[in-house]
């Protein structure tokens, strides 16, 4: 067999969740002899995916023992394991991290955070980021409010 390479690794990790199997996912993760920003992203895609939510936790801590690559992705990542947890606490340091960071004014975290804050009934903070986000509003932004109105 070849060797395999990160882009291989990756994707075996992303197919192993698709299919549900995260376990399996999180095992061929802890092998990979290199770990990076996608590798990461891809088993907190995949947790999310599987709707496993505590899990998705226990990883965002061994990420954060682990390593400090960190994306846009990842924040996005970590609002919605938040919001499956129903759980704005936990969400307001990572909305605090975003901020200092400059990832808030990416759209992808701008609609996590929007999400997190309206199915986690924290309207008022929904609200307050939905007009903070005026100039970056996009068809998901509108569905967020639309089916958690704020």
């Amino acid at each position: 067999m070849p060797q395999r390479d990160g882009g291989s690794w990756n994707a075996m990790i992303t197919a192993y969740t698709r299919h549900g199997h995260a376990k399996e996912a999180l095992d061929l993760f802890l092998e990979m002899p290199e770990r990076n920003i996608i590798s990461w992203n891809a088993m907190l895609v995949g947790y999310t995916w599987c709707l496993q939510w505590e899990e998705a936790l226990d990883f965002v801590l061994l990420m954060q023992r682990e390593t400090r690559e960190i994306d846009y992705v990842t924040i996005g990542l970590i609002l919605n394991v938040c919001t499956g947890l129903s759980d704005v606490e936990l969400g307001k340091p990572v909305h605090g991290f975003a901020y200092r960071r400059h990832f808030y004014s990416n759209l992808f975290v701008g609609n996590a955070l929007l999400r997190m804050y309206g199915k986690c009934g924290n309207l008022r903070s929904a609200q307050l980021w939905f007009f903070e986000m005026s100039r970056q509003r996009d068809k998901v932004s509108w569905n967020a409010v639309t089916l958690d109105p704020v």
